[in-house]
């Protein structure tokens, strides 16, 4: 062992670096005698503490660390290069003596972007190859550095959902989710329509939580004590509200709850002030907001709409649980006493979803609803059914 790091932070927000760690973030570099290999990016604190010495011995088949997101990288991964041991006292200088080696990896699999790209959604059933004293695939011409890599013996088997108690998309695509536990986890990957088929849930923005929402920049929850909370730099700051319901509008950035005395209240980010909503006896079940306007399901189970002075049940009298609107278009979105997917463009009239779609609760992204699924996993709506998205927690 010729050199580690181990105390690099991981880097979040998405796409951010922290100036003040290392390039290759939490590291190893370790001389076999004839290669200098350097294994970067890994997680903070995750290194195997028994090689944490410089002139430390290395074996075969020893633990090093884990994935992460550290360094100059934006995403997770493991980034492994090897230069001849008497090219340069520094791995990653400009002056490294020469190109970088190949790779011969053993109990591995490996398989090329391009022959993959065809199984998206299906992944599983990709032809992935052993790799037992061989190179990393060339990758697709011109650069020839596209494939992928699964560091096990046995081949690899996609998760196809995690367990969410509750889920958030933001506008930029970054899904967060309250895991069984209460765990608060997100993402660095952005759901993009339409390859959404996977995202991993590997930052630990800390706390428990019973509920979430987010806008753009700011995460809010409801935590464990029924107090909502707001995400900032330093960690989650406690709100005077109290809730069972919440959302956020992303016209305006303020958030707005049905509070556990059944009635609506916002959330002003700019004054940090809440206030109740007018009239202040306004009540209901669940809230969703778009463009300043508020709608709630009433304690009759109904849909109401904010005309700027009072809430006015609209026409249609099909009973929902869960509600949710477009931003965009202002489009009505609920989940009916059925389970199933309803929408409603104006609230005279509600029609079901055909594809059958059963579903506890939903929000809406680029015009698409996602929606948590009876199975607790996160679900797309498609045309004519629904996609699950491949949700994998660490």
């Amino acid at each position: 062992m010729t050199d580690f790091v181990n105390t690099d932070a991981t880097n979040f927000p998405v796409g951010s670096v922290n100036p003040a760690s290392h390039g290759g973030g939490n590291s190893f570099t370790i001389d076999n005698g004839t290669y200098l290999v350097g294994y970067s990016h890994m997680q903070a604190g995750s290194l195997n503490p028994s090689l944490l010495t410089v002139g430390a011995v290395v074996h075969e088949g020893d633990f090093l660390g884990l994935l992460g997101n550290s360094g100059n990288s934006s995403k997770p991964h493991l980034h492994i290069g090897a230069v001849a041991s008497d090219a340069s006292p520094t791995l990653w200088s400009p002056q490294c003596g020469g190109p970088l080696r190949p790779l011969p990896l053993d109990s591995a699999y490996a398989i090329d972007e391009t022959v993959l790209t065809p199984w998206f959604g299906l992944e599983q059933l990709a032809p992935w190859s052993p790799m037992n004293g061989v190179g990393i695939p060339s990758g697709a011409a011109p650069n020839h550095i596209n494939s992928l890599l699964w560091p096990a013996a046995s081949a690899p088997v996609v998760l196809n959902n995690s367990v969410v108690n509750d889920f958030a998309l933001g506008s930029n695509g970054q899904l967060w989710t309250v895991g069984s536990t209460g765990t608060v986890l997100t993402t660095h990957d952005r759901l993009s329509v339409p390859f959404n088929t996977g995202v991993y849930l590997d930052v630990n923005p800390g706390g428990t939580a019973k509920a979430i929402a987010v806008t753009a920049t700011t995460p809010y929850v409801i935590g464990t004590n029924d107090f909502v909370y707001r995400g900032t730099s330093s960690g989650w700051v406690q709100t005077s509200q109290s809730a069972k319901r919440l959302t956020v509008d992303e016209s305006t950035g303020k958030a707005w709850v049905i509070g556990l005395d059944d009635k609506v209240y916002s959330f002003n980010p700019a004054t940090l002030a809440w206030s109740a909503q007018t009239p202040t006896s306004s009540t209901g079940k669940d809230i969703a907001v778009a463009q300043g306007v508020p709608y709630i399901i009433g304690m009759d189970d109904r849909v109401w709409k904010h005309n700027g002075s009072s809430f006015v049940q609209l026409p249609a009298t099909t009973t929902l649980k869960r509600l949710a609107v477009d931003g965009a278009t202002g489009k009505l979105w609920g989940i009916g006493a059925n389970d199933g997917l309803w929408s409603s463009t104006g609230g005279s009239t509600w029609t079901e979803h055909p594809g059958g779609i059963r579903a506890l609760d939903l929000t809406v992204f680029q015009g698409i609803p996602y929606v948590r699924g009876l199975d607790n996993g996160v679900w797309k709506k498609e045309a004519f059914g629904s996609s699950r998205v491949n949700v994998v927690q660490p």
